[in-house]
């Protein structure tokens, strides 16, 4: 019987540690073990409502966003100048274009509107920039949200970060072809 106690009271220590952020006493992972051993169903003493979890757990979740974006957003500019990055609306809209994105930084909750090709396809700030003319572009409400839907199309990964290099930021998987 001692040897299985002391599972119990691993499991209850690990238990509490979950549902209590804390570690329980030795007298209460003993009442817990006990009742355990007797077959009855019972769980952590003083489990924290979920509303009170939450409470406590936003400010960290918070923490850690925004510790992830402000890692993602430094190896931007700490990235050597290289053909595999493209920061700025028009280099990312060409990589966009080229499905050259491996990973497409966008601002939250930023709109900026512009223009697709009725025939390519193309995304363009002007309107202008296709091939097949200025007749063909229609207006969209949001080049950002064209951009996100086109690079996840490609298998690309996006990521909305508060405040992104350069309006917009690719990491790409090619150099792009230089337009004509």
């Amino acid at each position: 019987m001692g040897q299985r106690a002391a599972i119990f009271r691993r499991i209850a220590e690990a238990a509490a540690m979950v549902g209590e952020h804390r570690r329980i006493g030795a007298e209460e992972a003993e009442q817990f073990a006990e009742m355990k051993g007797r077959g009855n169903a019972c769980r952590a003493p003083h489990p924290r409502p979920p509303a009170r979890v939450r409470a406590l757990a936003g400010p960290v979740i918070g923490t850690w966003v925004s510790e992830r974006e402000q890692r993602l957003v430094s190896q931007f500019w700490l990235e050597p100048p290289s053909q595999l990055v493209a920061m700025g609306l028009e280099p990312c809209l060409t990589a966009v274009n080229q499905h050259a994105a491996a990973l497409l930084v966008v601002p939250v909750g930023g709109l900026v509107p512009g223009f697709s090709c009725t025939r390519c396809g193309a995304l363009s700030s002007t309107g202008e920039s296709c091939p097949d003319g200025p007749a063909a572009a229609r207006a969209v409400p949001d080049l950002f949200e064209e951009m996100v839907v086109r690079t996840l199309n490609d298998s690309g990964q996006v990521e909305a970060v508060r405040d992104p290099p350069g309006e917009v930021a690719a990491r790409l998987r090619f150099p792009p072809a230089e337009p004509e």
